[in-house]
């Protein structure tokens, strides 16, 4: 199997036309969900959440990319964005969400392990792709997967 590669590669947002380019994933084709974009005026865009449900396992939701635009970082946006996909998910019967996630992505280390906290879910890691499969000083890539998921009670 080789290694997805991921378009643009970076969380930085176009402020170009929007695009879906649909990402190259282990298993074949499978149903891309995006949760609802978050504009702000002029409708400059906060951030987004892409993922889809794996074909094997569709009570999976494999989380592709979150980004948020550098002005709204720091606010809370990725974790209420992630929130809110994966709360219609479990709905429609998800009980695990996974994400590929390297070594060295902090970030993206903090935002899973509080939401795994939040959820009061398990969240395992373990190797997907190890180094030597990408190009070139591309670390190995992580798996994290997180569950079983129920809708946490709200908080007040």
């Amino acid at each position: 199997m080789e290694p997805p590669h991921r378009p643009g590669g970076s969380a930085r947002l176009d402020a170009g036309e929007p695009k879906l380019e649909p990402p190259h994933r282990p298993g074949g084709s499978a149903r891309l969900d995006a949760g609802e974009p978050k504009l702000e005026p002029p409708h400059r865009l906060g951030g987004f959440v892409t993922g889809y449900r794996r074909p094997e396992r569709p009570a999976t939701l494999m989380v592709w990319q979150v980004a948020v635009n550098a002005a709204h970082r720091g606010a809370g946006l990725a974790g209420r964005m992630l929130d809110h996909l994966v709360r219609a998910q479990v709905i429609d019967g998800v009980t695990h969400l996974e994400t590929s996630i390297t070594p060295d992505n902090e970030a993206s280390r903090r935002l899973f392990g509080a939401f795994a906290r939040r959820w009061e879910a398990s969240l395992e890691c373990s190797e997907l792709f190890g180094a030597g499969l990408f190009p070139e000083s591309h670390l190995a890539e992580e798996l994290f997967r997180i569950g079983p998921l129920r809708v946490p009670a709200r908080r007040h």
